[in-house]
Protein backbone atom coordinates (compact mmCIF):
# COMPACT_ATOMS: atom_id res chain seq x y z
CA UNK A 1 0.00 0.00 0.00
CA UNK A 2 1.55 3.28 -1.15
CA UNK A 3 1.89 6.44 0.91
CA UNK A 4 -0.24 8.29 -1.68
CA UNK A 5 -3.06 5.78 -1.25
CA UNK A 6 -2.89 6.09 2.55
CA UNK A 7 -3.05 9.88 2.34
CA UNK A 8 -6.12 9.69 0.13
CA UNK A 9 -7.86 7.31 2.55
CA UNK A 10 -7.09 9.59 5.51
CA UNK A 11 -8.47 12.52 3.58
CA UNK A 12 -11.85 10.96 2.73
CA UNK A 13 -12.55 9.18 6.07
CA UNK A 14 -13.75 12.38 7.86
CA UNK A 15 -15.87 13.26 4.83
CA UNK A 16 -17.48 9.82 4.82
CA UNK A 17 -18.15 9.95 8.55
CA UNK A 18 -19.81 13.34 8.13
CA UNK A 19 -22.00 11.97 5.34
CA UNK A 20 -23.16 8.88 7.23
CA UNK A 21 -23.84 10.62 10.55
CA UNK A 22 -25.60 13.77 9.35
CA UNK A 23 -28.82 14.38 11.25
CA UNK A 24 -31.74 16.63 10.40
CA UNK A 25 -31.27 19.97 12.17
CA UNK A 26 -34.00 21.37 14.37
CA UNK A 27 -36.79 23.09 12.45
CA UNK A 28 -39.33 25.76 13.26
CA UNK A 29 -41.97 24.56 15.66
CA UNK A 30 -39.91 21.63 16.96
CA UNK A 31 -38.73 23.25 20.17
CA UNK A 32 -35.22 24.29 19.23
CA UNK A 33 -33.61 26.79 21.55
CA UNK A 34 -33.75 30.32 20.14
CA UNK A 35 -31.08 32.68 21.51
CA UNK A 36 -32.25 35.79 23.31
CA UNK A 37 -32.78 38.61 20.83
CA UNK A 38 -32.75 36.30 17.82
CA UNK A 39 -35.67 35.82 15.46
CA UNK A 40 -37.91 32.88 16.32
CA UNK A 41 -38.39 30.74 13.19
CA UNK A 42 -42.07 30.58 14.12
CA UNK A 43 -42.25 34.30 13.28
CA UNK A 44 -41.64 33.55 9.60
CA UNK A 45 -45.16 33.49 8.14
CA UNK A 46 -45.77 32.24 4.61
CA UNK A 47 -48.07 34.53 2.58
CA UNK A 48 -48.00 32.92 -0.86
CA UNK A 49 -46.26 33.46 -4.19
CA UNK A 50 -46.40 35.28 -7.51
CA UNK A 51 -45.17 34.76 -11.06
CA UNK A 52 -42.53 36.65 -12.99
CA UNK A 53 -43.43 38.57 -16.19
CA UNK A 54 -43.41 36.96 -19.61
CA UNK A 55 -40.12 36.41 -21.45
CA UNK A 56 -38.83 38.88 -24.00
CA UNK A 57 -37.94 38.14 -27.60
CA UNK A 58 -34.49 36.61 -26.98
CA UNK A 59 -32.48 34.93 -24.20
CA UNK A 60 -30.93 38.20 -23.06
CA UNK A 61 -34.48 39.28 -22.15
CA UNK A 62 -35.62 36.00 -20.57
CA UNK A 63 -36.87 35.53 -17.02
CA UNK A 64 -36.44 31.81 -17.69
CA UNK A 65 -33.25 30.10 -16.50
CA UNK A 66 -32.56 33.05 -14.18
CA UNK A 67 -32.73 33.83 -10.48
CA UNK A 68 -29.05 34.26 -9.69
CA UNK A 69 -29.74 37.55 -7.89
CA UNK A 70 -32.68 39.49 -6.45
CA UNK A 71 -32.77 42.86 -4.67
CA UNK A 72 -35.56 44.92 -3.11
CA UNK A 73 -35.93 48.58 -4.13
CA UNK A 74 -38.00 50.65 -1.66
CA UNK A 75 -38.28 53.50 -4.19
CA UNK A 76 -39.59 51.40 -7.04
CA UNK A 77 -43.12 51.33 -8.50
CA UNK A 78 -44.14 54.74 -7.18
CA UNK A 79 -42.95 54.00 -3.65
CA UNK A 80 -44.69 50.64 -3.33
CA UNK A 81 -41.41 48.80 -3.72
CA UNK A 82 -40.04 46.67 -6.54
CA UNK A 83 -37.48 43.95 -7.22
CA UNK A 84 -34.36 43.91 -9.36
CA UNK A 85 -34.00 40.48 -10.95
CA UNK A 86 -31.15 38.80 -12.87
CA UNK A 87 -32.38 36.89 -15.89
CA UNK A 88 -31.06 34.07 -18.06
CA UNK A 89 -27.82 32.78 -16.54
CA UNK A 90 -25.88 32.99 -19.83
CA UNK A 91 -26.51 36.74 -20.08
CA UNK A 92 -27.21 37.90 -16.48
CA UNK A 93 -29.05 41.01 -17.60
CA UNK A 94 -31.00 42.94 -14.94
CA UNK A 95 -34.70 43.93 -15.02
CA UNK A 96 -36.96 45.66 -12.49
CA UNK A 97 -40.39 44.18 -11.70
CA UNK A 98 -43.43 45.09 -9.61
CA UNK A 99 -44.52 43.18 -6.48
CA UNK A 100 -48.14 41.99 -6.68
CA UNK A 101 -50.03 40.75 -3.62
CA UNK A 102 -49.10 37.05 -3.25
CA UNK A 103 -51.62 34.20 -3.42
CA UNK A 104 -51.57 30.59 -2.27
CA UNK A 105 -51.80 27.92 -4.95
CA UNK A 106 -49.76 24.95 -6.10
CA UNK A 107 -50.66 25.82 -9.69
CA UNK A 108 -48.48 28.66 -11.06
CA UNK A 109 -51.22 29.63 -13.52
CA UNK A 110 -53.43 30.64 -10.58
CA UNK A 111 -50.87 33.05 -9.12
CA UNK A 112 -50.74 36.81 -9.77
CA UNK A 113 -48.08 38.01 -12.19
CA UNK A 114 -45.56 40.82 -11.75
CA UNK A 115 -45.21 43.65 -14.27
CA UNK A 116 -41.94 44.63 -15.87
CA UNK A 117 -40.98 48.16 -14.78
CA UNK A 118 -37.54 48.44 -16.40
CA UNK A 119 -36.50 46.10 -19.24
CA UNK A 120 -33.55 43.76 -19.11
CA UNK A 121 -30.31 45.70 -19.36
CA UNK A 122 -26.63 44.82 -19.38
CA UNK A 123 -25.60 46.95 -16.40
CA UNK A 124 -22.00 45.70 -16.52
CA UNK A 125 -20.93 47.64 -19.59
CA UNK A 126 -17.32 46.67 -20.29
CA UNK A 127 -16.35 46.37 -16.62
CA UNK A 128 -16.04 42.58 -16.67
CA UNK A 129 -14.85 41.98 -20.23
CA UNK A 130 -11.57 40.51 -18.94
CA UNK A 131 -13.43 37.76 -17.11
CA UNK A 132 -13.90 34.37 -18.75
CA UNK A 133 -17.24 33.68 -17.05
CA UNK A 134 -18.20 30.04 -16.61
CA UNK A 135 -21.31 29.46 -14.49
CA UNK A 136 -21.66 33.12 -13.59
CA UNK A 137 -22.35 34.32 -10.03
CA UNK A 138 -24.13 37.62 -9.44
CA UNK A 139 -25.16 39.64 -6.41
CA UNK A 140 -27.44 42.70 -6.18
CA UNK A 141 -28.49 44.93 -3.28
CA UNK A 142 -30.03 48.40 -2.92
CA UNK A 143 -28.58 50.60 -0.17
CA UNK A 144 -29.72 54.21 0.10
CA UNK A 145 -30.15 55.36 -3.49
CA UNK A 146 -27.70 53.03 -5.23
CA UNK A 147 -27.78 49.56 -6.74
CA UNK A 148 -24.70 47.62 -5.61
CA UNK A 149 -23.62 44.65 -7.68
CA UNK A 150 -20.95 41.99 -7.96
CA UNK A 151 -20.02 39.47 -10.63
CA UNK A 152 -17.91 36.34 -10.40
CA UNK A 153 -17.40 32.88 -11.82
CA UNK A 154 -17.97 29.42 -10.37
CA UNK A 155 -14.37 28.60 -11.36
CA UNK A 156 -12.36 31.61 -10.26
CA UNK A 157 -8.65 31.51 -9.41
CA UNK A 158 -7.01 34.33 -7.51
CA UNK A 159 -7.51 37.48 -9.49
CA UNK A 160 -6.64 41.14 -9.28
CA UNK A 161 -9.73 42.00 -11.35
CA UNK A 162 -12.50 44.10 -9.85
CA UNK A 163 -15.64 42.33 -8.69
CA UNK A 164 -17.88 44.87 -6.86
CA UNK A 165 -19.44 48.14 -7.94
CA UNK A 166 -22.33 50.57 -7.47
CA UNK A 167 -24.58 52.34 -9.96
CA UNK A 168 -27.80 54.29 -10.47
CA UNK A 169 -31.18 52.65 -9.84
CA UNK A 170 -32.04 53.76 -13.37
CA UNK A 171 -30.96 50.77 -15.45
CA UNK A 172 -30.70 52.90 -18.58
CA UNK A 173 -28.01 55.10 -17.01
CA UNK A 174 -24.42 54.47 -18.18
CA UNK A 175 -22.43 51.77 -16.41
CA UNK A 176 -20.02 53.03 -13.72
CA UNK A 177 -16.41 53.59 -14.63
CA UNK A 178 -14.80 51.18 -12.18
CA UNK A 179 -15.26 48.05 -10.08
CA UNK A 180 -13.21 47.31 -6.98
CA UNK A 181 -12.04 44.10 -5.41
CA UNK A 182 -11.85 42.54 -1.98
CA UNK A 183 -8.70 40.83 -0.83
CA UNK A 184 -9.19 37.25 -1.99
CA UNK A 185 -6.27 35.43 -0.39
CA UNK A 186 -7.11 33.48 1.71
CA UNK A 187 -10.73 34.27 0.84
CA UNK A 188 -10.77 32.84 -2.67
CA UNK A 189 -14.36 31.98 -3.65
CA UNK A 190 -15.62 33.67 -0.45
CA UNK A 191 -17.14 36.76 -2.11
CA UNK A 192 -18.97 38.04 -5.22
CA UNK A 193 -22.08 35.87 -5.14
CA UNK A 194 -24.73 37.18 -2.74
CA UNK A 195 -24.93 40.80 -1.52
CA UNK A 196 -26.99 42.08 1.43
CA UNK A 197 -27.46 45.20 3.53
CA UNK A 198 -26.28 45.21 7.14
CA UNK A 199 -28.91 46.78 9.45
CA UNK A 200 -27.75 50.23 10.54
CA UNK A 201 -28.66 49.62 14.19
CA UNK A 202 -26.32 46.60 14.30
CA UNK A 203 -23.58 48.31 12.29
CA UNK A 204 -23.59 51.48 14.41
CA UNK A 205 -23.09 49.42 17.54
CA UNK A 206 -20.66 46.75 16.38
CA UNK A 207 -18.97 47.72 13.10
CA UNK A 208 -19.50 51.43 12.34
CA UNK A 209 -19.67 52.38 8.69
CA UNK A 210 -19.99 48.84 7.38
CA UNK A 211 -23.38 48.78 5.67
CA UNK A 212 -22.93 46.02 3.09
CA UNK A 213 -21.86 42.37 3.09
CA UNK A 214 -20.75 40.04 0.33
CA UNK A 215 -20.20 36.31 0.34
CA UNK A 216 -20.43 32.94 -1.31
CA UNK A 217 -21.28 29.36 -0.37
CA UNK A 218 -20.42 27.12 -3.27
CA UNK A 219 -20.44 23.34 -3.47
CA UNK A 220 -17.29 21.36 -2.81
CA UNK A 221 -16.20 23.62 0.05
CA UNK A 222 -14.03 25.92 -2.07
CA UNK A 223 -15.51 28.95 -0.30
CA UNK A 224 -14.91 27.23 3.03
CA UNK A 225 -17.01 24.45 4.50
CA UNK A 226 -20.00 26.69 5.11
CA UNK A 227 -21.26 30.13 4.06
CA UNK A 228 -18.83 33.04 3.89
CA UNK A 229 -19.85 36.58 4.80
CA UNK A 230 -17.51 39.55 4.40
CA UNK A 231 -18.52 43.05 5.65
CA UNK A 232 -17.81 46.07 3.41
CA UNK A 233 -18.38 49.81 3.38
CA UNK A 234 -20.52 50.98 0.52
CA UNK A 235 -18.64 54.28 0.50
CA UNK A 236 -15.42 52.40 -0.29
CA UNK A 237 -17.09 50.60 -3.20
CA UNK A 238 -18.29 53.94 -4.61
CA UNK A 239 -14.95 55.71 -4.47
CA UNK A 240 -12.49 52.94 -5.31
CA UNK A 241 -10.38 53.07 -8.46
CA UNK A 242 -10.61 50.37 -11.10
CA UNK A 243 -9.49 47.07 -9.52
CA UNK A 244 -8.77 48.98 -6.30
CA UNK A 245 -8.50 46.96 -3.11
CA UNK A 246 -11.00 47.98 -0.41
CA UNK A 247 -11.09 47.14 3.33
CA UNK A 248 -13.20 44.18 4.41
CA UNK A 249 -13.97 42.30 7.64
CA UNK A 250 -14.88 38.58 7.67
CA UNK A 251 -17.92 37.82 9.83
CA UNK A 252 -18.31 34.17 8.79
CA UNK A 253 -15.45 32.26 7.17
CA UNK A 254 -15.06 28.52 7.63
CA UNK A 255 -11.95 26.51 6.84
CA UNK A 256 -11.35 24.98 3.40
CA UNK A 257 -8.60 22.62 4.55
CA UNK A 258 -10.04 19.20 3.75
CA UNK A 259 -6.83 17.44 4.75
CA UNK A 260 -7.15 18.71 8.32
CA UNK A 261 -9.48 16.57 10.43
CA UNK A 262 -9.77 19.46 12.90
CA UNK A 263 -10.86 21.97 10.24
CA UNK A 264 -13.73 24.19 11.38
CA UNK A 265 -16.92 23.84 9.35
CA UNK A 266 -20.67 24.28 9.41
CA UNK A 267 -22.39 21.74 11.64
CA UNK A 268 -23.97 19.18 9.31
CA UNK A 269 -21.94 20.45 6.36
CA UNK A 270 -22.33 18.53 3.10
CA UNK A 271 -20.20 19.09 -0.02
CA UNK A 272 -23.26 19.53 -2.31
CA UNK A 273 -24.65 22.41 -0.19
CA UNK A 274 -25.48 25.48 -2.30
CA UNK A 275 -26.72 28.76 -0.81
CA UNK A 276 -27.10 31.59 -3.32
CA UNK A 277 -29.00 34.11 -1.21
CA UNK A 278 -28.83 35.91 2.12
CA UNK A 279 -30.72 38.65 3.96
CA UNK A 280 -30.19 40.27 7.36
CA UNK A 281 -33.48 40.99 9.13
CA UNK A 282 -33.98 43.19 12.19
CA UNK A 283 -37.44 43.31 13.77
CA UNK A 284 -39.08 44.10 17.10
CA UNK A 285 -39.34 40.36 17.73
CA UNK A 286 -35.68 39.62 17.04
CA UNK A 287 -33.08 39.59 14.30
CA UNK A 288 -31.36 37.00 12.15
CA UNK A 289 -28.96 36.61 9.28
CA UNK A 290 -30.89 34.31 6.95
CA UNK A 291 -29.30 32.20 4.23
CA UNK A 292 -31.54 30.59 1.60
CA UNK A 293 -30.42 27.55 -0.32
CA UNK A 294 -30.22 23.82 -0.81
CA UNK A 295 -28.93 21.64 2.03
CA UNK A 296 -27.90 18.02 1.60
CA UNK A 297 -28.77 15.19 3.99
CA UNK A 298 -27.47 11.62 3.93
CA UNK A 299 -24.58 10.32 1.83
CA UNK A 300 -22.64 12.73 -0.40
CA UNK A 301 -20.58 11.94 -3.49
CA UNK A 302 -18.98 13.67 -6.46
CA UNK A 303 -20.12 12.18 -9.70
CA UNK A 304 -23.56 11.56 -11.13
CA UNK A 305 -27.12 11.53 -9.78
CA UNK A 306 -27.50 7.76 -10.13
CA UNK A 307 -24.82 7.20 -7.49
CA UNK A 308 -21.84 6.67 -9.80
CA UNK A 309 -18.73 8.21 -8.22
CA UNK A 310 -16.65 10.11 -10.76
CA UNK A 311 -13.23 9.04 -9.54
CA UNK A 312 -11.81 6.37 -7.24
CA UNK A 313 -8.28 5.08 -6.58
CA UNK A 314 -6.58 1.75 -6.99
CA UNK A 315 -4.18 0.19 -4.48
CA UNK A 316 -1.23 2.12 -5.96
CA UNK A 317 -3.03 5.43 -5.52
CA UNK A 318 -3.80 5.91 -9.21
CA UNK A 319 -7.02 7.76 -9.94
CA UNK A 320 -9.64 5.86 -11.95
CA UNK A 321 -12.36 7.81 -13.75
CA UNK A 322 -15.85 6.45 -14.24
CA UNK A 323 -17.60 6.47 -17.60
CA UNK A 324 -20.37 9.02 -18.02
CA UNK A 325 -23.74 7.28 -17.46
CA UNK A 326 -26.53 7.32 -20.00
CA UNK A 327 -29.04 10.19 -19.99
CA UNK A 328 -30.57 11.65 -17.89
CA UNK A 329 -27.61 11.10 -15.54
CA UNK A 330 -24.92 12.92 -17.53
CA UNK A 331 -24.65 16.00 -15.26
CA UNK A 332 -21.48 15.74 -13.19
CA UNK A 333 -21.31 17.45 -9.81
CA UNK A 334 -21.83 17.04 -6.07
CA UNK A 335 -24.87 14.94 -5.11
CA UNK A 336 -26.70 13.88 -1.96
CA UNK A 337 -29.23 11.22 -1.07
CA UNK A 338 -31.63 13.97 0.00
CA UNK A 339 -31.65 17.63 -1.11
CA UNK A 340 -33.93 20.04 0.75
CA UNK A 341 -34.76 23.75 0.36
CA UNK A 342 -34.00 25.47 3.66
CA UNK A 343 -33.50 28.76 5.44
CA UNK A 344 -30.49 28.82 7.76
CA UNK A 345 -30.54 31.37 10.63
CA UNK A 346 -27.54 32.93 12.40
CA UNK A 347 -27.70 35.01 15.58
CA UNK A 348 -26.64 38.67 15.03
CA UNK A 349 -25.11 38.69 18.53
CA UNK A 350 -22.70 35.96 17.39
CA UNK A 351 -21.82 38.08 14.35
CA UNK A 352 -21.09 40.95 16.72
CA UNK A 353 -18.56 38.72 18.48
CA UNK A 354 -16.77 37.85 15.24
CA UNK A 355 -16.75 41.52 14.22
CA UNK A 356 -15.04 42.46 17.50
CA UNK A 357 -12.62 39.53 17.49
CA UNK A 358 -14.30 37.84 20.47
CA UNK A 359 -15.11 34.77 18.33
CA UNK A 360 -13.26 33.37 15.34
CA UNK A 361 -15.33 33.62 12.12
CA UNK A 362 -14.88 29.88 11.53
CA UNK A 363 -16.49 28.94 14.90
CA UNK A 364 -19.87 30.60 14.46
CA UNK A 365 -22.85 28.26 13.91
CA UNK A 366 -26.51 28.74 12.89
CA UNK A 367 -29.16 28.35 15.58
CA UNK A 368 -31.98 27.04 13.35
CA UNK A 369 -32.81 25.50 10.00
CA UNK A 370 -36.27 25.92 8.47
CA UNK A 371 -37.38 23.24 5.99
CA UNK A 372 -39.36 24.86 3.13
CA UNK A 373 -40.52 21.75 1.26
CA UNK A 374 -44.19 22.29 2.09
CA UNK A 375 -44.20 25.62 0.24
CA UNK A 376 -42.42 24.52 -2.94
CA UNK A 377 -44.40 24.32 -6.20
CA UNK A 378 -42.06 22.20 -8.31
CA UNK A 379 -42.21 18.45 -7.84
CA UNK A 380 -38.63 17.61 -6.91
CA UNK A 381 -36.81 14.84 -8.79
CA UNK A 382 -33.55 13.00 -8.20
CA UNK A 383 -31.91 15.27 -10.79
CA UNK A 384 -32.62 18.50 -8.90
CA UNK A 385 -29.52 19.63 -6.99
CA UNK A 386 -30.11 23.42 -6.73
CA UNK A 387 -33.62 24.30 -5.57
CA UNK A 388 -33.52 27.96 -4.49
CA UNK A 389 -32.13 31.19 -5.91
CA UNK A 390 -31.60 34.51 -4.17
CA UNK A 391 -33.61 36.13 -1.37
CA UNK A 392 -34.50 39.84 -0.95
CA UNK A 393 -35.67 41.77 2.10
CA UNK A 394 -38.05 44.70 2.54
CA UNK A 395 -37.19 45.95 6.06
CA UNK A 396 -39.97 48.56 6.24
CA UNK A 397 -42.76 46.06 5.62
CA UNK A 398 -40.97 43.04 7.05
CA UNK A 399 -41.17 41.00 3.83
CA UNK A 400 -38.87 38.33 2.44
CA UNK A 401 -38.96 37.48 -1.26
CA UNK A 402 -37.48 34.06 -2.15
CA UNK A 403 -36.89 32.54 -5.59
CA UNK A 404 -37.79 28.89 -6.19
CA UNK A 405 -35.97 27.89 -9.37
CA UNK A 406 -37.67 26.24 -12.36
CA UNK A 407 -41.05 26.26 -10.58
CA UNK A 408 -43.07 27.89 -13.40
CA UNK A 409 -41.83 25.94 -16.39
CA UNK A 410 -38.33 27.30 -16.93
CA UNK A 411 -38.97 30.39 -14.78
CA UNK A 412 -38.59 30.84 -11.02
CA UNK A 413 -41.52 31.59 -8.72
CA UNK A 414 -41.28 34.33 -6.07
CA UNK A 415 -42.38 33.14 -2.60
CA UNK A 416 -43.28 35.75 0.00
CA UNK A 417 -42.84 35.54 3.79
CA UNK A 418 -43.84 38.03 6.48
CA UNK A 419 -41.18 38.42 9.19
CA UNK A 420 -42.42 39.14 12.71
CA UNK A 421 -45.61 38.60 14.70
Amino acid sequence: MTHAFIRRILRIIPMLLCCFFLVLPAQAGQGQAVPAGALNPGDLHYLGAFRLPENGSDEAHFYSFGGEALAFNPRGDEGRGSLYYVGHNWHTSVAEISIPAPARSKNPADLPQARQLQPFTNIRGALFDRWAFEITRVGLEVVDNLLYFCWGSHYEPDTTFGTHGARSLDLSAPAPGAVCRIRTEPWTYATNDYLLAIPKAWSDQHLPGYDLASGRFRDGGWSGMGPALIALRGADVQTAAMDGLIPATPLILYDADFDNENAAKLDGYAEPDHFAGAAWVHTDTGGALIFAGTHGFGKSWYGFANGVVFSTWDEEGNEIYAEVPDPPYTQRGWWNDDFRPVLMLYNPEDLAKTAKGQMQPNHIQPYAFVDLREYMLKEQTELDQILLGDIAHDPARGMLYLLELMADGDKPIVHVFQVGK
